[in-house]
């Protein structure tokens, strides 16, 4: 066969694989589009609990670790609610991340208490002194801290996301921890503090949701 009659052959078959990969308005076939939702925190369910039963939803100062400078085993743990209930039905979560800016560090919680780790939980629509110790749907689904970096941190948590929808949650919610110890005791206040919903502690760095469907 000729050079010329291959490259007449070749150019045929490229041309129809162009042809078969076209749909009847001679545009390329793709699959559903990602879509983003991005969902900030509820300001009234998302705020800090302590271990002797304060609760604080209103701004504030919240914190996560310990106050001991104040009294003696004084901790805290904040809570994060994401309202789902935007999201299409039966939506396919391609990722789901949680986003939340560490805006504030005292003491040295990294070394003494541990990272910051997140549970999922589900304390409805209130939050309350119960919650502190609350048993979570799933503990410890992630770390989203390991240092004192002040920053955005985030934590994959579409495992969590996708529960929450196929039970027919309309929020997803979670709460941040130290991993080794909630207060140490050591008449030094050690604690992180990550930016709530009324943004408290820093302003432009609402905590987030991210949420990718397709």
């Amino acid at each position: 066969m000729s050079m010329s009659r291959v490259l007449i052959v070749t150019s045929l078959f490229a041309a129809s694989l162009l042809a078969a990969a076209c749909d009847d308005n001679n545009q390329p076939p793709s699959g559903p589009t990602p879509r983003t939702f991005t969902i900030t925190a509820t300001a009234s369910l998302d705020g800090y609990v302590s271990n002797t039963g304060s609760v604080v939803t209103a701004g504030g100062a919240p914190l996560t670790g310990d106050r001991d400078a104040f009294l003696a085993g004084l901790a805290f743990r904040q809570f994060y609610s994401f309202d789902l209930s935007n999201l299409p039905a039966n939506a396919d979560i391609d990722t789901a991340t949680l986003k939340l800016y560490q805006a504030a560090v005292d003491g040295t919680p990294y070394i003494s208490l541990g990272n910051v780790i997140v549970d999922h939980v589900n304390y409805g629509t209130s939050l309350s002194a119960n919650d502190y110790n609350q048993t979570a749907i799933t503990s410890n689904i992630g770390v989203l801290s390991t240092t004192g970096v002040i920053e955005y941190k985030t934590l994959a948590v579409m495992t969590a996301v996708r529960t929450d929808l196929s039970v027919g949650r309309t929020r997803s919610q979670f709460r941040l921890r130290m991993s080794i110890q909630d207060a140490d005791t050591d008449g030094t206040s050690d604690s992180v503090s990550f930016s709530d919903a009324e943004q408290s502690c820093c302003l432009g760095q609402p905590p987030q949701l991210v949420i990718v469907i397709r």
